[in-house]
């Protein structure tokens, strides 16, 4: 049986960018799905898979409205396959408390994954780890002490030289040495959660780091997002087409044509390309966005101003002992207008940047 493993989805009305709403979707929502939609369907079609597992962080929170909740539904139920959904970080309100994902496993074609446990797929023994309360390291040891052929793990697979988080670990952790085989098949590791990273990544690898299905803002990389697809021999990655952010905001337009500027969003497979630009800029970026060579796009300045309403950014040394949420709803009491949201909201991304 061959078996596609995506990252995470993060479903939702994205606020940013987010378009004109139909029937209680916007349009990135509404863009997402169909974007999962033809990676689901491809792999069907091109590939023969017969089950799917989802990393986690099916939805972007832990309340999705109805609306969201009924697409989500209306997905899963296109395709006749089996789905197996971890519950991420994301898709949890506490922990012990049932999951946004949970309604799904009404679905006939739906299995959900609040606690960890094995499940047979085909011919392999998986270990399914959704988050808890556990540790990354924990979690990798809970998997190591059964003899399982693949494991699917909501935690994030890091490369040494980044920082140590309780909900991550490094590839190369001595908890992967010596990992066995087990029935005459190698033991595949699939890890979500952490965006953008591809640690351990590559067909010769044991060790998979997928992270997210796509870029969904644009503090995400701007990389090649991939699926896998295990079958009874390998794993093999699957381009992803998606939305693709990308700041312009550095380009110098009067030496740079518009094609060039676009070359990074455009070189990988997109869907919708959404652009940051710099004031001076938003003439070019409307007419970008009306010949159609963007989606849409965001004016923010490239270095903010000292009279632009806020406080100065605090020292990168201090971050790690500051509430930032705190800091953000103390900014947010004193702002009335959109343009002082988008600032504050701004605010917000350059604080959880430098942390």
């Amino acid at each position: 049986m061959r078996v596609l493993v995506l990252g995470d989805l993060h479903i939702w009305n994205h606020s940013q960018l987010g378009g004109p709403m139909e029937e209680g979707l916007n349009r990135r929502c509404r863009d997402l799905i169909r974007d999962i939609s033809d990676v689901v369907e491809a792999a069907i079609r091109d590939h023969g898979v017969e089950a799917v597992v989802q990393l986690g962080d099916f939805f972007d929170k832990s309340n999705p409205p109805p609306a969201v909740m009924n697409a989500a539904m209306g997905l899963l139920k296109r395709f006749d396959v089996q789905w197996h959904i971890l519950a991420g970080n994301h898709d949890i309100r506490a922990f012990g408390a049932p999951s946004a994902v949970k309604p799904l496993g009404h679905l006939s074609n739906v299995k959900i994954y609040e606690e960890p446990t094995t499940v047979t797929i085909g011919r392999r023994l998986w270990a399914m780890v959704p988050f808890t309360a556990r540790t990354a390291r924990e979690s990798v040891a809970w998997v190591r002490n059964r003899e399982c052929h693949a494991a699917a793990l909501h935690y994030g697979l890091v490369n040494r030289s980044q920082p140590d988080r309780p909900d991550t670990i490094p590839n190369g952790d001595a908890l992967f040495q010596n990992v066995q085989r087990h029935s005459g098949l190698n033991n595949y590791w699939f890890f979500g959660h952490e965006h953008g990273s591809r640690a351990g990544f590559g067909t010769a690898s044991l060790v998979w780091s997928l992270g997210s299905f796509s870029q969904h803002n644009f503090g995400d990389p701007l990389i090649q997002y991939v699926g896998v697809i295990l079958d009874d021999s390998f794993p093999f990655p699957i381009q992803i087409p998606g939305p693709r952010f990308t700041d312009l905001r550095s380009v110098d337009f009067s030496v740079c044509s518009l094609h060039g500027a676009l070359l990074a969003a455009m070189s990988t497979q997109s869907t919708n390309i959404y652009c940051l630009f710099k004031p001076e800029d938003q003439k070019i970026a409307e007419r970008l966005r009306e010949v159609g060579l963007i989606t849409d796009f965001r004016i923010a300045p490239l270095e903010r101003s000292d009279d632009d309403g806020f406080s100065e950014p605090l020292p990168s040394e201090n971050l790690n002992s500051v509430d930032i949420d705190q800091c953000v709803l103390e900014e947010l009491q004193t702002k009335r207008t959109d343009d002082d949201l988008l600032k504050a909201w701004e605010y917000y991304e350059d604080l959880k940047r430098r942390s």
